[in-house]
């Protein structure tokens, strides 16, 4: 399975990313919430996951991401704690690529956009 391409900004603190994300949230349809600072620490991880293709694997991946994510807010904001559930749900393939692309599609869909963006 492929998957489109994806945009992802990268900055340096005070370099004006905060500014240019806010931009893009009104102007493009795109939703994100915050800054996703746990992509690259997770996936430094990733072989303490084990074999992502045995279903309790891939949940304890899904669950690291949630813990560490932009999702709380959801929650807040819901009342809902089965977010980990939603994201499995949306998992196209069982790769860490799999898990990130369900994630940012749950966020965009929550806040009500067609699209969604990851930055690191």
């Amino acid at each position: 399975m492929g998957y489109p391409d994806i945009l992802i900004i990268v900055g340096s603190g005070r370099c004006g990313t905060t500014h240019l994300q806010r931009m893009l949230r009104h102007s493009m349809d795109i939703g994100f919430y915050r800054e996703s600072q746990f992509v690259i620490p997770i996936y430094r991880k990733l072989n303490e996951f084990g074999d992502l293709e045995k279903p309790e694997n891939l949940k304890r991946l899904v669950q690291a991401v949630y813990n560490a994510g932009e999702f709380g807010f959801l929650h807040k904001r819901d009342g809902i704690e089965n977010y980990p559930d939603e994201i499995l749900k949306l998992i196209q393939e069982p790769t860490y690529t799999g898990v990130l692309y369900a994630a940012f599609q749950l966020i965009a869909e929550k806040l009500n956009h067609s699209r969604f963006r990851v930055e690191g």
